[in-house]
């Protein structure tokens, strides 16, 4: 089968993470490795070094795009209640949290601004203007773009209509239109061709499955190879190109997983890593962003490409472990804090 239900006894013993039925292990890590590479990617300080601009550049190329993908294919897996259910559900599960963390973000930078070198200092009328736009943090845009994906797909059940969709979807992507932020429609234009992509994929994996057996490497090499051609790029033909260039990425990261899935190499670390994604998503750019005022504040010159890479580290690794930590040891414990982050 092309996409293998997932066998909860096969998880190791300590049961790292409650897998319900249905979930796909590769997926897991492939969400894995997106979050720590969005983490990776929301480390740009001034005056970067090229070497890690164009790393940036290359995880911006598709690590979004994955992110959708894969929503799009795990709301095909998921038991569908009726709408209101469902929509009731994505509620609790995405903004809450949304709101959750732009209280926290806003606040802590409101309260640190006097403190520490604050990234994109807010004002207290940034709690008004987080309930139609991200204003805690521009990164916030893809809870939007999540939840207004999750509020249309619904109404296209078969797999026709949803190829129309898609059709329909790439259109506006190719139209790159200056549409209005409030509550993200311009970026949601522009990237639900990704998740409507997952979903449809699905329903036609008896097909496609051929492709999850080519090799690996393969991916990685057209990936590599499509990115140096067609990346510069900017007309209506270059929006076409990146869109090739965002589907080899996802080529590229989904076989891959599928390859660590298949060697076993780490993967309860990635599963680890993937449980707890959503948290990491929300809050990584919190902490980074005490990390980087920390080192800020030390002076150390991050000129020097080993100094730079160290701090990236340090900095990159605050990001995703803390909230791990955060997650494992206090918000799925109380149901207060479960709730505030959609886990209950």
């Amino acid at each position: 089968m092309p996409f293998p239900q997932l066998d909860i006894r096969k998880i190791n013993n300590k049961q790292i993470v409650n897998f319900k039925m249905n979930r796909l292990i590769f997926l897991d890590i492939a969400k894995a490795v997106c979050i720590v590479l969005v983490v990776i990617g929301h480390y740009i300080p001034q005056d970067s070094p090229d070497w890690w601009k164009e790393i940036n550049h290359i995880i911006y190329s598709f690590h979004m795009p994955l992110f959708l993908f894969a929503s799009g294919v795990a709301y095909m897996l998921s038991q569908k209640r009726d709408y209101f259910a469902f929509i009731k559900k994505k509620v609790k599960r995405l903004m809450v949290p949304y709101f959750t963390v732009s209280v926290l973000i806003i606040g802590a930078k409101l309260l640190a601004d006097n403190i520490l070198t604050v990234e994109n200092p807010k004002q207290i009328d940034s709690l008004l203007r987080m309930f139609y736009y991200p204003e805690a943090g521009y990164f916030l845009w893809f809870i939007w773009v999540l939840f207004l994906s999750f509020l249309i797909v619904p109404f296209f059940k078969s797999s026709k209509s949803r190829l129309a969709l898609l059709a329909v979807s790439f259109v506006l992507f190719l139209g790159n239109l200056e549409l209005t932020e409030i509550f993200c429609i311009r970026q949601f234009c522009q990237f639900f061709i990704f998740f409507i992509l997952g979903a449809v994929a699905y329903d036609f994996k008896d097909k496609i499955k051929f492709l999850l057996n080519i090799n690996a490497l393969f991916y990685i090499l057209a990936f590599a190879g499509l990115y140096y051609f067609c990346s510069e790029a900017k007309s209506l033909a270059g929006r076409a190109e990146m869109f090739i260039i965002n589907i080899a990425g996802i080529a590229m990261v989904i076989s891959t997983s599928r390859f660590i899935e298949k060697i076993n190499l780490g993967k309860g670390m990635f599963l680890t890593v993937s449980s707890a994604s959503y948290i990491i998503y929300l809050l990584h750019t919190t902490f980074e962003g005490f990390a980087k005022a920390v080192i800020a504040k030390t002076g150390l010159p991050l000129e020097s490409d080993i100094i730079f890479a160290s701090a990236a580290i340090i900095v990159i690794a605050c990001g995703v472990i803390i909230p791990i930590l955060l997650y494992n040891y206090i918000i799925k414990r109380y149901k207060a804090t479960r709730f505030l982050f959609g886990l209950s």
